[in-house]
């Protein structure tokens, strides 16, 4: 008996298995997704995702340049661009997008946080985590990626900062008290420390 996926199920399930690095699954049914979903535009854009993941990035802009023009498409433009070392370019197409985007910036400027981490260029994501923070001072992701990236960045006071701010929107939040706890235990400021950790419990 045959089972009709509409196009969100197709959506998560191949998403699924493109972070759990399953390329075959997730190419068997992106053949599938497109034998019944034609030419579908989030199909083909999973389809782009796939190739950039198996190392095939003129592939993926060929492809990318063939679907219409929105804010879904170009991100992932970018992201090939990106994977083409061709950064410069990315980040005129990011930068065009969020003066246009008639939605949440603050997501638009988290989704292009997670691209740019993705290929290792923590000092633009940050600049665009600041951004989205600016259009939304609540947004916790906008925070977390900033505590993230500061801390690959090495700027521990830096990700102090950001577990601040997070706080003081959040107060109750336990998880990110622990955090900051053992943030603080790993800079040897033991007293701070302790006093995040009371927060936690």
């Amino acid at each position: 008996e045959s089972i009709y996926l509409d196009v969100g199920d197709f959506d998560r399930l191949i998403e699924y298995y493109l972070m759990e690095n399953d390329n075959d699954t997730a190419a068997e049914l992106i053949d599938l997704a497109l034998s019944i979903h034609p030419r579908n535009e989030f199909i083909l854009l999973k389809r782009v995702a796939w190739l950039l993941q198996t190392e095939r990035p003129q592939e993926a802009l060929a492809l990318v340049e063939q679907l219409p023009q929105n804010e879904d498409t170009e991100l992932m433009l970018a992201s090939v661009y990106l994977a083409l070392g061709r950064k410069k370019e990315a980040l005129q197409l990011f930068r065009r997008n969020l003066e246009m985007s008639k939605g949440d910036q603050s997501l638009y400027c988290s989704d292009v946080a997670d691209v740019l981490m993705h290929y290792e260029f923590y000092a633009d994501a940050l600049a665009f985590i600041k951004q989205g923070l600016q259009h939304n001072p609540k947004d916790e992701e906008l925070y977390q990626q900033a505590i993230d990236v500061s801390y690959l960045m090495g700027d521990l006071n830096g990700c102090v900062d950001y577990f601040r701010r997070l706080l003081d929107e959040y107060p109750y939040d336990a998880q990110s008290w622990a955090r900051l706890g053992s943030l603080y235990l790993n800079m040897n400021q033991l007293e701070e420390a302790v006093n995040a950790l009371e927060f936690a419990n």
